[in-house]
């Protein structure tokens, strides 16, 4: 299915929900634990003279990001980055349903907190849909194949149980991350981010050892 019918599907549904279901904001967002301004959606200057935990912090607690928020991070303007080919060069990722799937769900995730904070615009699709899709091609085809192998099963396992887990789109050098709704904690995180000053990094976090560094 095309990225334009898909999201306004979506949005037709979240439109529809805001009128018969009442949201609960802090139910949604008290997953978003404090970081500290310092902290959250640094800039590439501020994340080179983070400590290695305080970066894998960023990736782990950080919002979804949007494109102008991922630029400043990745100290590149991703905002003029040519999306129409995503589908072509990207096409073994959109013929998988696990893959389309994962992303209508992240963008409902965040359409229904914005409904619930009554802030629903036209803004939020492009930000949700495209903020992915711009990291994936900034990582590459080869990478992203090496990376999405290993999400898949837990990606695939997540959406199977939505309503034992929360999956976080890319913001502060994840890219994906799979949480627990019980503890918030994560369980799997696929990221590219700076890793002492140097990078960005291709790699993934997997519990019960969330901070050992899997390279890809």
């Amino acid at each position: 299915m095309k990225l334009k019918v898909v999201l306004a599907s979506i949005l037709s549904l979240v439109m529809f929900l805001a009128t018969v279901v009442p949201l609960n904001a802090e139910e949604y967002n008290e997953s978003n634990v404090e970081i500290g301004t310092e902290l959250e959606n640094p800039t590439y200057e501020e994340v080179m003279e983070l400590s290695e935990e305080d970066v894998e912090l960023v990736a782990e607690l950080s919002e979804t990001a949007t494109l102008e928020e991922l630029s400043d991070y990745y100290n590149e303007d991703l905002t003029d980055v040519n999306i129409n080919d995503f589908e072509e060069e990207f096409e073994t990722l959109i013929n998988d349903p696990v893959f389309s799937e994962m992303e209508e769900v992240m963008a409902l995730q965040e359409a229904e907190a914005l409904v619930a904070d009554a802030e629903v615009n036209a803004q939020w699709v492009p930000v949700v849909a495209a903020a992915l899709r711009v990291l994936v091609s900034k990582v590459g085809k080869k990478g992203m194949q090496k990376g999405w192998s290993v999400a898949r099963p837990h990606i695939e396992k997540a959406l199977k149980n939505l309503n034992k887990y929360y999956i976080d789109g890319p913001s502060g050098g994840r890219i994906i991350q799979v949480r627990n709704k019980s503890d918030k904690k994560p369980i799997f995180r696929l990221d590219y981010h700076y890793i002492d000053g140097k990078g960005p990094y291709l790699h993934y976090h997997v519990a019960p050892n969330m901070k050992a560094h899997h390279h890809l």
